[in-house]
C-alpha cells in the first residue's frame, strides 16, 4: 500500500519534474494559436501581399517584352518578393509561439525531453503506452478535431453552393471577393474549434502531469529525510538544543517574575515587564532540571505558583520565545496570584 501515489507533489517534485521537461503544454493549443495568429496577420497584409505580386507580376512582363531577361536574376528577384511576403507572416508566427508556450510552461528550458530514452525501445512499455489513457485522450481529439474541420466545411459549402450555381452571372472581381471572404470565415471557424480542442486538451494535460508526478507516502518520507536528515538523528539534534537552551536559561532565571511548577516534575519561568510585548519563556525542564529551576528561584526570591496546566503547556513551548496568546488567559491568573 506504500507504493501507492496519492500525495501531493512537494515543490521539489514539481521542480525535478520541471527539469526533466515533464511540464503541462498542449501541441494543439499551440498550433491553434499560432494558425489564428498567422490568419489575422494574413488578413492584415493581405493588400501588401497582393501589391508586391502584382508589381512583381507587372515588371516581369514589361522587362520580357523589352529585353531578354537573365534567368537567374528572374529567379533572384522572385525569391526576394516571397521573403518579402512570408517574412513578416513568419515571424508572427514564430513570436506567437514563443508566447504561448511561455503563457503555458512559463520560463526554462530543458534538454531532457530530447535526449533519447532507450526505455522507449521496450515492447512491454510501448504496448502499455499504446492502451494508456493518453493514447485514449489522443484519438478522441483526433475524433473531435475531424468533426469540427468537417462540420464547418459542409456548412461553408453549403452556403457557397447556391453561389456557384450563378457563379457566371458575377464579374471575376466578385467571385474571387465572395470565396475569398468565404475561405477567410471557414479558416477563422476552424481555428477558433481547434483553438477550444486546445484549450480542453492543455487541461487535460495539466491533469495527467499532476497525476505522473504524485508521490507515494514512502516517497515523502525519503525526500524528507534526504533534506532534512535521519528522522532520528534531526529528534535527537531537537533535543540537545532544547537542553542547551535550558541551560542557557538558568543563567538568566533572574529576568523572572514567575516560576509555575506541576509538582516536582515540570518548571517554567516567565519573565515580564512593561517595556516587553509580550510575557517570554525564559527556561523550562522537568524531574532533574525542575528542581534546579525551584533551588535557584527560591535563592533569588522568585516566586512559585502551583499550576499544573500552565506548567505542561509552557514545557511544551519555545524557550526564550513569546508565549501563546492562547495560555494568556491562564498567565493572567497566575500573575494576579503574585499581586495578592
Amino acid at each position: 500500500m506504500t507504493g501507492l501515489k496519492t500525495e501531493q507533489p512537494t515543490p521539489k517534485r514539481k521542480k525535478k519534474a520541471r527539469l526533466e521537461g515533464q511540464v503541462a503544454k498542449s501541441a494543439d493549443l499551440k498550433g491553434a494559436f499560432v494558425l489564428f495568429v498567422v490568419l489575422i496577420a494574413l488578413v492584415s497584409l493581405a493588400p501588401m501581399i497582393f501589391l508586391e505580386i502584382t508589381e512583381f507580376m507587372r515588371h516581369s512582363i514589361d522587362t520580357s517584352f523589352s529585353s531578354i531577361q537573365n534567368p537567374t536574376e528572374f529567379l533572384l528577384e522572385g525569391v526576394l518578393v516571397l521573403a518579402r511576403i512570408l517574412a513578416p507572416i513568419i515571424g508572427v508566427g514564430f513570436f506567437a509561439s514563443l508566447v504561448i508556450s511561455y503563457l503555458q510552461v512559463g520560463p526554462g528550458f530543458s534538454i531532457k525531453s530530447l535526449t533519447p530514452d532507450m526505455n522507449r525501445l521496450n515492447m512491454g512499455s510501448g504496448f502499455k503506452r499504446l492502451f494508456s489513457s493518453d493514447r485514449f485522450v489522443d484519438l478522441l481529439k483526433v475524433l473531435i478535431k475531424l468533426f469540427f474541420v468537417g462540420a464547418i466545411s459542409i456548412f461553408v459549402y453549403w452556403n457557397t453552393l447556391k453561389y456557384i450555381a450563378r457563379v457566371s452571372e458575377s464579374s471575376i472581381v466578385n467571385a474571387l471577393e465572395h470565396f475569398g471572404q468565404s475561405f477567410t470565415f471557414m479558416t477563422y471557424a476552424i481555428s477558433g474549434a481547434l483553438f477550444v480542442v486546445g484549450i480542453g486538451d492543455y487541461l487535460w494535460q495539466r491533469h495527467s502531469t499532476n497525476q505522473k508526478t504524485m508521490m507515494s507516502k514512502q516517497e515523502l518520507k525519503d525526500e524528507l529525510k534526504a533534506s532534512e536528515g535521519d528522522p532520528i538523528v534531526r529528534s535527537k539534534r531537537n533535543l540537545l538544543r532544547r537542553q542547551f537552551l535550558r541551560e542557557a536559561g538558568l543563567s538568566n532565571l533572574h529576568t523572572s517574575v514567575v516560576i509555575v511548577v506541576d509538582r516536582n516534575h515540570v518548571s517554567a519561568a516567565i519573565a515580564y515587564n512593561e517595556t516587553m510585548v509580550a510575557p517570554r519563556l525564559v527556561t523550562s525542564g522537568f524531574d532533574e532540571m525542575a528542581k534546579r529551576i525551584r533551588r535557584e528561584a527560591v535563592l533569588l526570591g522568585i516566586p512559585i505558583i502551583s499550576n499544573a496546566y500552565l506548567a505542561k503547556a509552557l514545557s511544551a513551548s519555545d524557550i526564550d520565545e513569546a508565549i501563546p496568546e492562547t495560555l494568556y488567559d491562564e498567565l493572567i491568573f497566575v500573575l494576579r496570584q503574585i499581586d495578592t
